[in-house]
């Protein structure tokens, strides 16, 4: 754990001034991707707040006509529930004193900018993710319904998100391929929509989960009690953290060029039965569906 003593945040454009005396940790919801202020902010604060009792909880309200995406909308009225907290609205001050911050890893933690020049992680990822995940885990699961007459084998849809990705890897390599670390990762996740369906057609009796057009609530409760599981890599392998462990994974990977290992190494955290497909650590650099499909069909022969 570190502190980050008398930390300042500046550049804000209200009238009034706020210190906050003791120990805190900020939850921002406001324009936060879905995988990290899953497990860097409401697993952070969950596995902090079970360590130190005293620490308390700032949230950054999101501003008046901003989008509100409905996972941020459901796990703080969970948070807000349980916990005692002080909510605020940047635009509502000119300047916010707060005594100390407490963090685990400032990966993509809110204000890192302005509370350390260094963006290395605190712990390993494996240390990290090993400590966060049991409390995220247990988050999600205290407030879904369990179901054991209906469980099902579930394929996580990748259509609508499939076409932002590729928006995306079209404007980066037209613009000279990648050239950053964060253009490696988003390029590594295109997939072609004959690749996709070639991939889905091997769960074709699977029931195919699309999250445009299911609640939240709804997602998390099929997951949890899901039979198989099939996810592709990215954000919603987080909801995968709630499988139950007899359930089994087929965890989707495209391309290792950018290994993405906190996805497999969190997913063998949770399950005992995982097919990595591709597995970064066994196919280094290897973009192949080719072969994802033999495995696929390899592992429903052995079945």
């Amino acid at each position: 754990m570190k502190r980050y003593s008398e930390v300042s945040i500046p550049g804000l454009s209200g009238d009034s001034s706020l210190s906050l005396k003791g120990n805190y940790f900020i939850i921002n919801a406001e324009e936060q991707t879905y995988y990290h202020f899953m497990v860097d902010q409401i697993g952070q604060f969950l596995y902090l707040k079970s360590a130190i009792p005293n620490l308390k909880l700032l949230i950054i309200e999101q501003e008046p006509g901003t989008h509100s995406s409905e996972y941020a909308t459901w796990c703080l009225e969970k948070i807000k529930a349980n916990y005692e907290h002080t909510s605020i609205k940047l635009s509502d001050y000119g300047h916010i004193d707060i005594e100390n911050i407490t963090v685990i890893s400032n990966r993509l933690f809110n204000f890192y900018h302005l509370i350390d020049n260094d963006l290395k992680d605190l712990l390993q990822d494996n240390e990290y993710l090993s400590l966060v995940i049991p409390h995220l885990r247990h988050f999600f699961l205290s407030n879904i319904s369990k179901n054991d007459d209906n469980r099902l084998d579930i394929f996580v849809s990748r259509d609508g998100k499939a076409e932002e990705v590729n928006e995306v890897y079209d404007k980066i390599m037209s613009s000279g391929g990648p050239k950053t670390l964060d253009d490696l990762e988003k390029t590594s996740r295109y997939l072609t929509e004959e690749e996709y369906e070639l991939i889905k057609s091997e769960f074709k009796d699977f029931v195919v989960l699309d999250y445009r057009e299911t609640s939240f609530q709804e997602q998390l409760e099929a997951v949890a009690n899901a039979k198989r599981l099939v996810v592709f890599v990215g954000a919603s392998v987080a909801n995968a953290f709630i499988v139950r462990e007899d359930c089994e994974v087929f965890l989707i990977n495209t391309d290792t060029a950018w290994p993405l290992p906190n996805y497999h190494d969190a997913m063998d955290m949770v399950s005992p039965n995982v097919h990595h497909l591709l597995d970064y650590r066994e196919y280094p650099n290897t973009r192949n569906i080719n072969l994802i499909i033999q495995k696929i069909r390899s592992i429903a022969s052995a079945s």
